[in-house]
Formats: structure tokens, sequence, C-alpha cells
């Protein structure tokens, strides 16, 4: 047998890559590990699943509540990231730019809502063609006539300028009379691409009925292939994310079963598939604690779910913990056969036992409004974020996940895996500051020195003597 090693992303002229095996071993149980590094360097880069939070940046900076809103983030075909997101003062989608070797961020107005301020929302998303076309799908509404339609603009020169490519994508309007839409998904595969819109309906039952549109020509125009009746718990669900791998479209959402609000999954042949007719998977065990909503009198109040597929197939899906003990912790799960069995990643005190990216041990401050896409073998998230001491909740942050290290966090085990690697037991961003998040930071200072959270995180500023410093003990040992 023989291990096929596949690198991507751009490497320098001249140049040379150094793979040393740690530890032999054969696919299953008995893996074998690998690190590299580039010629000349001191260290090897290990990997860690997207369960460590490796980075963060905020992509738009905002001290006025809930200005900006639904984050998308798509990573382009030259590694570039790209994030939309609605300004709800200006009824406007927004755009953010940041090149695959920049720090930085672009900024961009993509569109304008002809009628102002969205009641609604504009829910916008991203995807991009093989031709390198990004297209964006967002809500259009008509105050007159109580509807909403969906728009597309594209873009070929990898979102520097926008063109309006239609202003109505759906062969039939979308009344509002008793309806909003809460969420715009969109994949495109083999020539074709599937919408899911998340549509509250309050004429029915279950409010959140699941609706599956298709498009054969790019996304010009979408035929209606299946939609939830909203009458049952089978058939009602919230929070659609989908993401394309070599010959399946996943789906997932969140469906409260009269226990708890799970995660769930669909594998779609095609992008004409019924969603429906589809075998339903669990992303996770009906024994797992873990609610990934809340629900109450057929509607759901909060919850997330964002997941994206990886250079090799592999699908990540990530969603926060609202059930009372879970403190809006994200978890990850992951997939290798397209959805039809999902695992958790690590391991962590938990209440689920598996690794959280998020564990800020407070249920007041968190990251929200979850997007995720890959990048360079880690995990992108844009998000908003909910905090109780500052004003900047509704900034699009980015959150990097995992990805290639020179220092990794150790495993349980001599096998390095997904499902043996440790997480961090308590995080921070600078939501708020560490004191303030819940009872596990403590601070302490001499002077002290002046401490702020702003646009470029946290700073400490102080003469000579003075210094701040935050310390946490993890709720548990791992022992």
């Amino acid at each position: 047998s023989y291990a096929a090693i596949v690198a991507v992303g751009d490497q320098p002229a001249g140049s040379s890559l150094e793979v040393y095996t740690t530890r032999g071993g054969m696919p299953g149980v008995d893996l074998a590990n690998v690190v590299w590094r580039r010629t000349g360097d001191t260290r090897y880069r290990g990997w860690e699943p997207p369960q460590t939070i490796t980075g963060f940046d905020y992509a738009a900076y905002t001290t006025t509540a809930g200005d900006f809103i639904d984050p998308c983030v798509l990573r382009l075909s030259d590694d570039s990231l790209l994030i939309v997101f609605e300004r709800t003062s200006t009824g406007q989608i927004l755009g953010r730019r940041r090149a695959a070797s920049a720090s930085t961020w672009t900024v961009e107005t993509i569109y304008t809502h002809p009628g102002g301020p969205y009641v609604s929302g504009a829910r916008p998303c991203l995807v991009e063609l093989p031709s390198g076309r990004i297209l964006l799908f967002h809500c259009v509404e008509d105050a007159t006539t109580s509807t909403v339609q969906i728009g597309m603009r594209y873009s070929d020169d990898r979102g520097d300028t926008w063109t309006l490519g239609q202003r109505v994508c759906l062969r039939s309007d979308i009344s509002t009379a008793t309806a909003t839409v809460r969420r715009l998904r969109a994949a495109y595969l083999a020539g074709q691409i599937v919408l899911m819109v998340d549509l509250r309906d309050t004429a029915t039952t279950y409010y959140r009925r699941l609706t599956q549109y298709a498009s054969a020509d790019l996304g010009s125009t979408f035929d209606l292939v299946d939609q939830w009746s909203g009458a049952d718990a089978d058939n009602q669900g919230a929070f659609p994310d989908v993401a394309a791998t070599s010959d399946t479209i996943v789906l997932t959402y969140v469906r409260y079963d009269g226990t708890r609000s799970r995660p769930r999954c669909r594998r779609l042949g095609s992008a004409y598939a019924k969603f429906s007719a589809q075998t339903e998977t669990k992303i996770q065990d009906d024994t797992n604690p873990m609610s990934w909503a809340s629900y109450s009198a057929g509607d759901y109040t909060q919850g997330d779910m964002a997941i994206c597929a990886d250079d090799v197939g592999r699908v990540y899906a990530f969603g926060r913990d609202v059930s009372v003990a879970g403190l809006d912790d994200i978890a990850v799960r992951y997939t290798d056969d397209d959805g039809a069995s999902w695992s958790g990643t690590g391991s962590s005190s938990h209440q689920t036992t598996k690794a959280m990216l998020w564990r800020g041990e407070d249920a007041s401050t968190s990251p929200v409004n979850l997007s995720a896409t890959w990048q360079r073998g880690r995990a992108v998230i844009a998000h908003t974020h909910t905090s109780t001491g500052t004003t900047a909740d509704a900034s699009v942050g980015v959150m990097f996940a995992g990805g290639w290290s020179s220092v990794q966090l150790p495993a349980l085990t001599s096998t390095i895996s997904h499902d043996t690697m440790v997480a961090w037991e308590t995080t921070w961003l600078p939501y708020d500051m560490p004191e303030a998040t819940g009872t596990a930071w403590t601070l302490a200072t001499a002077g002290p020195p002046v401490i702020a959270l702003g646009a470029t995180g946290l700073s400490i500023t102080g003469v000579l003597g003075q210094s701040a410093g935050w310390s946490a003990a993890p709720t548990t040992s791992l022992e």
C-alpha cells in the first residue's frame, strides 16, 4: 500500500516541503501521523482539527446595536475570504474581502434595497461557480404586495465589482402575509444550485418550514422542489445549511423531536432531489444532552447550524449548546461519508464529553449567527456575538479554528486523531472583558494600567511597573 500527499494553496518558487512520519500506521484504528515544514525552517508543523481557536479578527466593527446581521462567509478559489452581511439601518448588503496572505479587509457596498431598510431581512448567501463567478442571493421585499422574492447579483473579479444578475429568481413570490424568510443557504453541484430557505410561517402548527429550490441555469431562475408542511414535528425544522462534496449535497438543520432540538442531516444526489424523500440521519445521538436550539410553542427562539466541507470532502458541523447546562458552548461534529454517519471531535469535561470549539462558561457571552467555510487546512467561522458589558455585539467577527501549527495541543492516546485530541477547557475572545464573562477568569493588576476593548481587540496601556493579567482554572480535570 502507499499514501498520497495532497497540498493546496501557493508555494513560493524555489522552496520545498519536508514531510516526516512521526508514527507509522494504517487507515482505521492504527493511524499514521505526519508533520511538515518548509526547507530551512526549524520547527515542523502538525495539524489540529477545527476544535481549537487559533485566530480571531474583526471583519467589520460597530458599536451600533443590531446594525450588522446575518454574516455569510465563503472561501474563494484563490483562497481569499469573502464575507457578506446586512446593514439594518440602511437596508444595504455590505462585503468584506481579504486575500489569503493579507491581514486587512477591503470594504464594499454590494447592494442597496430599493425599499430602504428591510422589514424581515436581506438574508444574504454566497456561492462560487467553477468559472470563478461569485453569486450573491438575497431577499427583495415588496411592501405593496406583501411578498418577498430572491434576487441575484454576481461578480467576475472576486468581489471587487458586482452586477445585477436577476431581480426575480423564484417563479412565484413568497407571501409575507403570515411568513418571513429567516435564512438562505446555497450550494453548487454538477451544474445545479440548491437554495434552502428557512421559512417561518405562523399559519402552520409548527412555524419553521424548510423550503427547497433548485436551479439548472446557474442561479438565474429557481424551481420549487420541496417544502415541509409544518403540520407535525416530523415536517418542520430550522437553521438549514448546505455543503457540496464531490458528488453529494449535504443538508443539515435543527429539528425539535419532542425532547430537545437536535441536529439532523439528509444527503441529496442533486439539487432537484427532494430533501423530504431522503433518509434523515442523526448528527448526534439521542443520548447526547446537547440542544442545538431553543424551542417553544411551535417556534425556535435561538440556535445555530453552520457546516463546511474541507479540501478532501470531510464535512464539519458547528452548533451552539443552548441547553441549561450548555452555556452556549460550540460543538464540532464531522462526517467522512457525506453525512451518512457523524462523530464528535476530541475530549473535554463538557456535558457531552466531546471537545468544544467555544467554551466561554458564560451564557451571556458567546458567538452567534454562525457561518463557516474552509481555508488552508482550517475552518473559518464568521459570526456576531452576545455580551453584557460592551456595545459591539453586532460586529462581524472571524474565528479561525484548527489548522497547521508548530505547537499542538496533546492527544489522550499515542494515536493522534479527531477523536483523541484535547481542546481548551476555557476560551475567551474580545467580546467582553475576561472577568465579565462568568466566573472563570480572574484579573490581577499592578498600577493598574488602562484596559480597553475596541476594533483591534483588547489593549493594555500603561507605564513601567504597571501590569494586568488573567488566569482561569478548567471546570474539571480530564484525568
